[in-house]
């Protein structure tokens, strides 16, 4: 029956658009539109035959979640990635949600300008990031990428293209729906194209590091140097068990970096030399990453605990004791992430897998209908998308 329906999808699409933007994958058609009314026919063929979509950027956070029940149709960003409009003097670019990030931020940066959110090479396309609300290490000066989205222009269920916010940096009147599809993982519809604020681009980084022997010492130092009046790029505790490297990055011209480094080294005068930081953005490379996030005040508290759920299954861990957050890679293949799951399932810890087995994902589907207000963004998504045409990338297994 799904094949039947793939064929009469793949004849209608193939009459809507180019030959070149159509293709199959796993038996279900993927189809690249490019350009406001190729995504506007896609999704008219989709609704003529009642299909659940699904839309995908680069694919680059696929381990996050299972693959969604009853998708009919892949609409993919890939090829719409063309940058809109870059105004250096205003500090603002466009840019469709096919662009990777990569891409991006080298665009900005030949105009002396950086790009928020900071993340490691090869992490997707700027629309994924924006539907994933996905802030960056640069998240303690600049604060969560939501605040940096100054408008989005979004796909609805319908197939009306509507528009929220603008591009340029001022006050606008209305509600400001972008910040809401900012992180809503495509449950409201495509985001088609994004407008972010700019930053001026630091003429140097640095970086210094110190090693301390437990994670407690490197988390109350870490907030301490988070804290301090010339405001770090970034604080960073990486390592396991009892070695672990705090990491203080800063960036700004020679003159406002040379205070800076006196600042932080009468907080924590263990602090290296600093030296250019280079390619210095990394995650753990693990297939089973949890994401625990907790008041800063907290996070060793809540480090602590899901230490004593995991067992001896943890591995290398990066903490921004600054604010809140860690990446815990999980042993996944001998079956740690399972138990762990099992244990988080009455464990009233903040913690999501950035990456896992299908198993586990499944598993921790039930979890998310405790989130805050997720009641609240059941019936928002009901409002937006009556029919239920897109597959949600996020809370697959409620909302």
């Amino acid at each position: 029956m799904i094949q039947q329906l793939s064929n009469r999808v793949l004849r209608d699409l193939s009459n809507a658009l180019p030959a070149e933007r159509i293709a199959t994958s796993d038996d279900l058609p993927v189809v690249s539109p490019i350009g406001d009314a190729e995504w506007r026919a896609a999704l008219a063929v989709a609704n003529a035959h009642g299909s659940k979509v699904v839309v995908r950027g680069a694919d680059s956070r696929a381990g996050e979640r299972p693959w969604p029940q009853g998708v009919q149709l892949v609409l993919s960003t890939a090829g719409d990635d063309a940058l809109v409009q870059y105004e250096p003097g205003d500090g603002v670019v466009s840019a469709r949600a096919g662009m990777p990030l990569d891409t991006l931020r080298a665009s900005v940066a030949a105009g002396r300008h950086h790009l928020v959110p900071l993340l490691p090479r090869g992490a997707g396309t700027i629309g994924g990031a924006v539907a994933a609300g996905r802030s960056g290490a640069d998240r303690l000066r600049f604060g969560p990428l939501r605040h940096h989205v100054l408008g989005i222009k979004l796909l609805q269920a319908d197939g009306e293209i509507v528009r929220s916010g603008g591009a340029l940096v001022k006050n606008v009147t209305g509600y400001a729906l972008h910040r809401l599809w900012t992180g809503s993982h495509g449950a409201f519809g495509a985001v088609l194209e994004v407008h972010l604020r700019l930053f001026p681009l630091a003429a140097r980084t640095e970086i210094a590091v110190a090693t301390l022997a437990s994670l407690q010492a490197a988390l109350d130092l870490g907030r301490k140097l988070a804290g301090a009046p010339a405001a770090p790029l970034a604080v960073e505790v990486r390592g396991r068990d009892e070695r672990w490297e705090l990491s203080v990055v800063h960036a700004a011209t020679p003159r406002v970096l040379a205070t800076a480094w006196d600042e932080a080294r009468r907080i924590a005068p263990e602090l290296s030399t600093p030296r250019e930081a280079g390619e210095w953005v990394a995650e753990p490379d693990a297939p089973a990453l949890l994401h625990l996030t907790a008041m800063p005040s907290r996070l060793f508290e809540h480090l602590s605990a899901l230490r004593r759920l995991a067992g001896g299954a943890l591995g290398e861990a990066l903490v921004r004791p600054g604010i809140g957050e860690a990446l815990v890679a999980v042993d996944g293949a001998n079956g740690g992430a399972a138990a762990l799951e099992r244990e988080l399932a009455s464990s009233p810890l903040d913690a999501r897998w950035r990456r896992a087995p299908a198993d586990v994902l499944t598993a921790s589907l039930g979890r998310e209908t405790r989130a805050p207000g997720f009641a609240l963004m059941r019936r928002l998504r009901e409002r937006y998308d009556r029919p239920g045409r897109f597959a949600p990338g996020r809370f697959f297994g409620g909302l």
